[in-house]
């Protein structure tokens, strides 16, 4: 087969990238073994050679009989081995450039913009591939106005759009695009090439690159996407097939001009005292830098919650206490309320509650974890002296939730309140409605529904974890529920909650199934490739910095100790949350270490692999006393009436041997089990 008619083939799986790479790499050493040997390969209108080649190898001559020894497939595992694959993808195109004559961008164009776009007064480049829509046309024209470099390739080649910012590329030809942003490093930026370190750090910054698809996914388009993906480049797709690429990918049905723009950062001014959108969602800002702080270990209980009305005012943002200028430097209690109205249920809730994160998140100079009564705010000096308010916050709360919930949210308030007395008269009743919440999944178990939800809300802060959702197993966050993943993917497809066949049972007492496997493997790009629902020894599942409570093996492997997210003192694990969170926070697969949500415990399969609740044998007071009742109930199903009274905190442990001496007096049953 034509390696032609192998790209142009629809795009099944990650796979895909590897099956494009491999086509192209194979026609570009068959084209090289074609020629004489010694000839030195070079793309027509560049100093640079083979632009991708000089950027990621090094300068140097290339020789048809160098060609083989070029690529660097297999160097790597999981995303940096897909990102090497899309770079080989490249560099087979320059190969097959330089030989078969097919034109690239010149290094006379880079005269006339590449400067601007390292200075900003080009604020990037925009790339368009797939095959148009009735929007793409006014996705094409927001970008040239905005002053991007347009290039339309693929099916949007013959777009009616001219001008000095526009370029037209082939299918193939948007391949070279790897070359020329590289090239722009390279030429005005310094970078050192052959040095992916100095070239990647360089290309993080300038110039900013983006890349729209729209329509049918092909293998050249996903080839296309992880080769600008390593420049930097932030990808939006309306593919449902699209592969998600952590911190780098979005799935967009609309704006996705402006989407993509704001998800590299391509931010223009706005009529507010600070600026929002993607680029900022991963912003961390430190205690050190931080003027007010609402929630979390050191702040006064603050919560957040969504609630479908039928009397509220389009657009209104309420304020109880003092605003955001008027607060002294230091922790506050917080509630944050949004109600809305529209073509509703209860049960939307939850889901259009978690957009109180990403408006948050998003904002410039703020940053926001957790949910729920166990929410965590921090505001930034630089955001209170640029003049930020509650009521902007507000504003940007409501705009993301009617933009991802339009039918859901025809009419949204939010209410601000900073008084502790109203703050804390309401987060009594807010605990109430999230119990409510909780119970509507009672029922439901793993075996009796067909398909699980992964959730990605976090990537941002976590690039390599995913939540796999099931009717026993909530969020890691604990705020997304099985029946709250339902609804979110109703509501919005191509959002982070989605559907998929669980599969087959591979292990009942973990919780292991084949279909998790295989998502788990998919998203990490290999690097994962199994998860057991309900084990903390073999294989957790991953983890982001949002957990509500820190899962951690004891130093003997017999039992194990829960800590919550408020714990500060000392615990017989050694551990604290914050340990705990920058172990397994960034998304990798630890055993012996994981996050959960707090109401997981409360589960009949509650790392029932391990030995459930009969394995537990130190809660936090604070954790015990938030779960109360249920918790002794739990309890006593699993091991009998006085299996509660068994479980140490740190009233009665604060080290490993104290808490062995309790366990022995105790007779716990973890001390007759075999170590995990």
């Amino acid at each position: 087969m034509e390696f032609m008619d192998i790209l142009a083939k629809t795009a099944g799986d990650i796979q895909s990238l590897e099956r494009g790479r491999d086509a192209l790499v194979a026609e570009a050493i068959d084209l090289a073994h074609s020629i004489h040997g010694e000839r030195v390969l070079c793309c027509k209108g560049t100093d640079y050679g083979l632009p991708s080649v000089y950027a990621w190898r090094g300068p140097g001559a290339v020789r048809a009989s160098d060609v083989p020894s070029i690529f660097m497939k297999g160097n790597e595992t999981g995303i940096e081995n897909m990102l090497n694959l899309g770079t080989d993808a490249s560099m087979a195109f320059d190969v097959l450039a330089s030989i078969a004559g097919i034109d690239i961008v010149p290094d006379s164009w880079l005269d006339a913009f590449g400067m601007g776009l390292i200075k900003g007064t080009v604020p990037g480049l925009a790339l368009f591939i797939g095959e148009p829509n009735s929007r793409s046309l006014d996705e094409v024209r927001e970008c040239a106005s905005k002053g991007l470099i347009v290039i339309l390739s693929d099916k949007y080649y013959d777009m009616g759009l001219e001008g000095d910012n526009v370029l037209r590329l082939s299918g193939i030809e948007a391949l070279g695009v790897n070359g020329l942003v590289s090239r722009i490093a390279l030429r005005f930026g310094g970078a050192e090439p052959g040095n992916k370190t100095s070239v990647a750090k360089y290309l993080k910054k300038k110039p900013k690159l983006i890349v729209i698809h729209t329509g049918r996914l092909t293998i050249l388009d996903v080839t296309i996407i992880f080769s600008a993906a390593v420049t930097g480049a932030f990808i939006v797709s309306d593919s449902l097939d699209f592969p998600s690429i952590p911190r780098l990918s979005e799935n967009l049905y609309e704006n996705m001009a402006a989407g993509a723009m704001a998800g590299r950062g391509i931010i223009f001014p706005k009529s507010g005292c600070v600026r929002s959108g993607f680029a900022f969602e991963n912003e961390r800002i430190r205690k050190a830098d931080a003027r007010l702080e609402f929630g979390g270990p050191d702040a006064p209980s603050s919560y957040e919650i969504a609630i479908s009305s039928g009397e509220t005012e389009d657009g209104r943002v309420r304020i109880v206490g003092k605003d955001i200028q008027e607060l002294e430097q230091g922790g506050h209690h917080l509630s944050i309320e949004v109600f809305f109205s529209g073509d509703v249920d209860p049960v939307m809730e939850q889901a259009v509650e978690r957009r109180i994160h990403f408006a948050l998140s998003r904002t410039e100079g703020v940053w926001h974890s957790g949910q729920r009564d166990n929410m965590w705010m921090r505001v930034g000096n630089v955001a209170v002296d640029n003049g930020l308010t509650f009521e902007e916050l507000g504003h940007n709360i409501i705009c993301d939730i009617k933009d991802n919930f339009a039918a859901a949210a025809e009419s949204v308030e939010v209410k601000f309140s900073s008084d502790p007395s109203d703050v804390s008269s309401g987060i009594s009743e807010a605990r109430r409605r999230y119990e409510m919440r909780d119970f509507d999944i009672v029922g439901l178990t793993d075996q009796n529904v067909d398909s699980f939800y992964t959730c990605t809300i976090c990537q941002s802060y976590a690039p390599g974890h995913i939540c796999i959702i099931s009717p026993e197993r909530p969020s890691v966050c604990g705020s997304v529920t099985w029946t709250d993943a339902r609804v979110g993917c109703e509501l919005n497809p191509g959002g982070p909650q989605r559907p998929f066949p669980k599969g087959v049972l591979l292990d009942a007492e973990k919780g292991e199934w084949s279909g998790a496997d295989e998502v788990v493997s998919k998203t990490s790009m290999g690097s994962i490739r199994k998860i057991c629902m309900h084990s903390v020894a073999d294989s957790p599942m991953t983890t982001c910095s949002c957990m509500e409570v820190a899962v951690v093996l004891s130093a003997d492997r017999r039992s194990i100790i829960l800590l919550d997210r408020s714990d500060l003192g000392r615990n017989p694990s050694g551990y604290s949350f914050s340990d705990v969170s920058a172990i397994v926070g960034r998304g990798g697969q630890h055993p012996g270490f994981m996050g959960i949500g707090k109401h997981y415990i409360l589960s009949g399969s509650f790392l029932r692999g391990d030995g459930g609740l009969e394995r537990v044998s130190w809660i936090s007071s604070r954790l015990k006393s938030v779960l109360g009742e249920p918790l002794r109930k739990a309890f006593n199903v699993a091991g009998g009436a006085d299996l509660y009274c068994k479980i140490a905190d740190e009233n009665v442990a604060e080290d490993a041997g104290s808490l062995e001496r309790w366990l022995y007096e105790k007779e716990h049953p973890s001390i007759f089990m075999k170590p995990l």
